[in-house]
Formats: C-alpha cells, sequence, structure tokens
C-alpha cells in the first residue's frame, strides 16, 4: 500500500499542474477550443481524443457492467477501428450471426462519434470555467484534499489495490484520469457550498461542475472560441436551441442490443 500512495502522491502533484490548463493545453496549433481571457487556455485535439476515450470507456462499462473494447471513438475519427470494436459488443443470433450489417454499424459508428465527441467538449469546457471560477473565488483543491477525497471514495468502490486497478482497466482509465475528476470534484463541492447550487454530472461517475447560471453561461460562452465541426451550447459559435441528437449512453445501448427501438405505427 506505500506503493500505491506514493503513486496517488506523485499524480496528485502532476495533477494539480494539469488542473490549471483544465486538461488542455495553452495556444497549440491542434486546439480545437481557445477561451478569451489571460490563461490563454485551449483545447487541443490531443487533448479532446484522449477524454472522448475516457468518456466512451466510462460509458460503455456502464452500459456492459464490464470492460468494453476500446475504440469506439476518438478524434479524428478512425471508424475502421470503431468497426472492429462495435462487432465485439453488438448483438448476435443463435447462429453466432452479428444482427447489424456494416452499412448499419458503419452509421452507429458515425453517431457514436459525433455524441461523444460533444460529451468530452461539453466535459472540457465545464471543467474550463469551475477552475477558472474558482480562481477568481481564491479557492483551492490542495493535494491532500484530493488525497482525502480520493482515499473516502476508495474504501467505498475501489478498497483494495486489485480493486482499484479492475475499475481503472474497466474504463481504460489511467489514475491521473481519475484524480483529476476528484480534483474537479473538490473545485465543485466547495463552489457549491457557497453558491448553494446543485453539482452537475459531466457524463461519467464523476460530478465535476455546478451548473452556471443563464448570466454565467452567456458569458462564457462568449468567450469559448470553437472551430467548425467543434461547436457545443458552450461556445461563443453556437446557435440554437439545444440539439435532440441522442446521448452516447442511448447510442451505446442501440449497438449493445439493450436498447429496443419500437417500428413507427405500432403501440
Amino acid at each position: 500500500m506505500r506503493h500505491a500512495s506514493r503513486s496517488v502522491a506523485s499524480a496528485v502533484t502532476i495533477i494539480a499542474a494539469l488542473l490549471t490548463m483544465t486538461g488542455c493545453g495553452g495556444g497549440t496549433n491542434d486546439s480545437v477550443v481557445h477561451f478569451e481571457g489571460p490563461t490563454h487556455a485551449s483545447i487541443s485535439e490531443s487533448t479532446l481524443n484522449h477524454w472522448m476515450q475516457v468518456l466512451a470507456g466510462d460509458d460503455i462499462r456502464r452500459n456492459l457492467g464490464t470492460e468494453g473494447p476500446a475504440g469506439l471513438a476518438s478524434e479524428p475519427a478512425d471508424y475502421q477501428r470503431c468497426f472492429a470494436a462495435a462487432k465485439l459488443v453488438a448483438p448476435r443470433s443463435f447462429f453466432n450471426q452479428i444482427r447489424y450489417d456494416r452499412v448499419q454499424i458503419t452509421e452507429k459508428c458515425h453517431q457514436l462519434h459525433q455524441a461523444i465527441k460533444a460529451q468530452a467538449l461539453n466535459f472540457l469546457i465545464s471543467a474550463h470555467w469551475t477552475s477558472i471560477e474558482a480562481a477568481e473565488r481564491k479557492i483551492t483543491a490542495s493535494a491532500a484534499e484530493v488525497r482525502s477525497a480520493f482515499n473516502t471514495e476508495r474504501k467505498q468502490s475501489y478498497p483494495t489495490e486489485a480493486a482499484l486497478h479492475r475499475y481503472l482497466g474497466e474504463r481504460h482509465w489511467s489514475l491521473a484520469d481519475l484524480l483529476y475528476q476528484v480534483r474537479l470534484n473538490v473545485l465543485a463541492g466547495k463552489l457549491q457550498g457557497r453558491a448553494g447550487t446543485k453539482a452537475a454530472s459531466a457524463g461519467g461517475d464523476q460530478s465535476v461542475s455546478p451548473p452556471l447560471t443563464s448570466e454565467q453561461v452567456q458569458n462564457s460562452a462568449s468567450k469559448a472560441i470553437c472551430k467548425a465541426g467543434y461547436v457545443v451550447a458552450g461556445c461563443s459559435e453556437y446557435r440554437g436551441p439545444p440539439t435532440a441528437a441522442p446521448s452516447a449512453d442511448l447510442l451505446i445501448e442501440k449497438l449493445t442490443g439493450k436498447h429496443v427501438e419500437t417500428p413507427a405505427g405500432t403501440a
């Protein structure tokens, strides 16, 4: 357990530095979102790709109840890899034949890519404003506080080293991925305590930021500059109401056959 404690302590130190960038880069050439302001923070394509895979791993773990295949979502999209992964979880007939044809699986991969990309962008943009608001209010999350929050969660969800490795492995997460979310939770909890608002989930098991007021949303969205193809509700380029696109969870349920669609015209 001493080795685990050292690993957590080292990871917390790394995450403390990462959080100042909200898991984002600082004006890199592959930036897909740039935040106006003194921090000059941005979300790079590589960061987006990483968190798409992190969130997809959690989505499919929650849906299947066990580890799912990697490769269902990435940025840029790799539909050949998604197709191979999707075949591993798609429902099969009594004769072990996949119930979807190639066209259907390819369509589902396209839909999953868009849904999980939007999920990851929303997560990263929300995380950025959580860290900015915390800094403005002089709220911090010390390494000791992160370790304490992690240890509390660990006692309930993964009390042993083997359980922790299984928890991370089933989601294709690193310890740093988990601690990044724990640290955001600590900040969000402190902000919640001051604002009296309820923390909101960013798509996984972790609650990462309190919902912004309409004024805060308008103000923050005006400062998030998103490239074409990466525009979500938190971007200055966004126009119109929230889309009715299916969630990643629903799409994964359809892919795995757990969601049965009722044919049109039937009761």
